[in-house]
């Protein structure tokens, strides 16, 4: 399952000056993701939103003077021009029901992760889910323990933090 092609990405010029302040998030209109860029916006960050093309945009992400961007992790070749000028990545994203999970959680995922590595991000946040490395029967877990592999695999500087579930399709 953790086994993952190589994306054809252009290894651009490294050592590009960014300032510490630029993020992207990663999945920025989902329950974690809209609180982080909250947060990071308070704190003066300069934020970019990586957001899904769809219909009903997230004007909540204009509103709050955050930029976004409609990317689909599903096709990397969307996503090099995002990272420009980009510091710190923060993936908060996880596909939605109605998706295929292989190909966003991870494929998707994987391009990200390449495309930071060739674009020369310095700093890389994953979201993952506690004891994922436990529960390889639950496709999302096991998704989310390859892509904590591949990130640590990569060389990026990177943290990865365990987040017990979120129980929103639950909660009315």
């Amino acid at each position: 399952m953790c086994m993952a092609e190589t994306v054809g990405v252009v290894n651009l010029a490294l050592g590009t000056l960014v300032r510490p302040t630029s993020i992207l998030v990663v999945g920025a209109t989902g329950t974690l993701g809209r609180q982080v860029v909250r947060r990071a916006l308070d704190e003066g960050y300069e934020v970019r939103c990586l957001v899904r093309p769809r219909p009903a945009p997230a004007d909540f992400l204009r509103d709050w003077c955050a930029i976004f961007v409609n990317v689909d992790l599903s096709k990397p070749e969307t996503i090099p021009a995002t990272l420009v000028g980009i510091h710190t990545i923060i993936d908060c994203a996880t596909g939605r029901p109605e998706e295929p999970i292989r190909k966003v959680d991870w494929e998707g995922k994987v391009a990200l992760i390449q495309c930071a590595k060739a674009m020369g991000i310095l700093k890389y946040v994953f979201f993952s889910i506690h004891n994922c490395d436990k529960h390889p029967e639950v496709p999302l877990m096991e998704i989310k323990y390859c892509t904590e592999k591949f990130l640590q695999d990569s060389g990026l500087n990177h943290i990865i933090i365990r987040l017990c579930g979120f129980m929103q399709g639950l909660i009315g």
